[in-house]
């Protein structure tokens, strides 16, 4: 028993740093990424204001909806999978001419809704996976591992743009930045998949 538990709290830190990564990689860059596809500061405020009005939303819905489930594994796999398809079309959006910047909040907005399910089936599961006497040992290996990837993160991508001699390259980097990101969803995913079912 104790191997499998040891065995699932690794695996939910190796998780928990990718998850991390992926919010660094996007969440972080989302404000640049608008201004360089020519946002006003106005639509600049709509970055952060519309993904968190989907994310309210969800909330309650989604809370409901993952009590009544009966393995919470489903709904973390198939938010994370559909967050790396939203992930995967917004790294186009440069491509769009005139709608790029419709889109592009649009497909950021909607982001926020399998991200919010994510959320709320996480600490479920969590409770589910892991007995109440190995939590705050899982959570604090969870967020010492997140800590360094924090910092690490933002200034490699900070020194990347700024490598960047163009709008155009800077706008590339964004787009692998995203899709880096969707990449990294699918090996959370196979994370998850190696911790062991409820307790």
């Amino acid at each position: 028993m104790n191997i499998k538990i040891n065995r699932n709290i690794f695996w939910l830190a190796i998780e928990g740093i990718l998850i991390t990564l992926i919010n660094n990689l996007v969440a972080l860059n989302s404000n640049l990424f608008a201004i360089r596809l020519g946002a006003s500061d106005f639509q600049i405020s709509l970055v952060t204001a519309l993904p968190q009005f989907v994310g309210m939303a969800v909330l309650i819905p989604g809370a409901l909806w993952t009590d009544k489930m009966v393995n919470k594994s489903r709904m973390l796999v198939s938010s994370l999978l559909a967050l790396s398809l939203v992930y995967l079309c917004l790294g186009f959006v440069p491509q769009m001419g005139e709608y790029r910047l419709f889109v592009f909040l649009s497909l950021l907005a909607l982001s926020f809704a399998p991200m919010t399910l994510y959320t709320i089936s996480w600490q479920a599961y969590f409770s589910d996976v892991i007995p109440e006497e190995k939590r705050n040992h899982a959570l604090t290996l969870r967020t010492s591992g997140t800590f360094l990837i924090g910092i690490v993160t933002p200034l490699i991508t900070g020194i990347l743009l700024t490598s960047a001699k163009s709008n155009a390259d800077k706008l590339k980097f964004h787009q692998s930045f995203i899709w880096v990101a969707c990449i990294l969803l699918v090996l959370q995913v196979i994370a998850l998949r190696k911790v062991s079912g409820e307790m």
